[in-house]
């Protein structure tokens, strides 16, 4: 009889682990918070590029992006990361992105219908050049990151898709040669223009 009752124990207890943790599917595809180009959105929020300038439009296999997540913004650690044109992330609509495999993720640190923070660092990356967020950003391509908290499914709840990601702006920071450049050219019209006083 105990040994009935602890192997019962056992299997109420798996069944437990497996329903207590959150699941989610990294998607926006229920996000359509553009209104006029709504990069200002605070949840449902779409993707944009330079600035605000319009949606990431219909183009497949163009995106990398990393996925963190944890109980709250201290803890978050890597869940995985998409690279483009190698089974990377897919734009589904304009603003809109998934993982291709659409395949649900178990998240252990977030309860089942709970919710957790989330982080995701994109970049824009049509040829394939980068494998994360960091070589990204030094090779000067478009990239962005937001932090957000977001529900999550588990048990009998489907699991949900980010919802609760504010807009996502990708754009590029300019090379600091490039800021060289530019305060070579401002200095040079400073000269001039006193010359031109005196």
């Amino acid at each position: 009889m105990k040994k009935y009752i602890a192997a019962l124990t056992m299997v109420i207890g798996l069944g437990v682990t497996a329903y207590g943790q959150g699941t989610i599917v990294f998607d926006n595809f229920n996000n359509a918070n553009s209104g006029a180009d709504n990069t200002g959105a605070s949840t449902a929020g779409l993707v944009y590029t330079n600035g605000g300038v319009g949606h990431i439009g219909k183009v497949a296999d163009n995106v990398g992006f990393s996925v963190w997540a944890g109980a709250d913004a201290g803890s978050m650690s890597l869940i995985a990361t998409f690279t483009s044109l190698a089974g990377g992330g897919t734009w589904w609509d304009y603003g809109q992105f998934t993982d291709p495999a659409l395949a649900t993720k178990t998240i252990s640190a977030i309860p089942s219908k709970g919710s957790g923070s989330f982080e995701i660092q994109m970049w824009y990356d049509p040829k394939g050049l980068f494998n994360t967020y960091s070589n990204a950003v030094a090779g000067g391509a478009m990239t962005g990151q937001v932090i957000f908290q977001n529900a999550t499914g588990g048990g009998t709840t489907p699991p949900t898709s980010f919802t609760g990601m504010p807009a996502l702006v990708l754009s590029a920071v300019p090379e600091p040669a490039t800021f060289a450049i530019v305060g070579l050219g401002s200095a040079a019209l400073l000269v001039f223009r006193r010359r031109r006083i005196k």
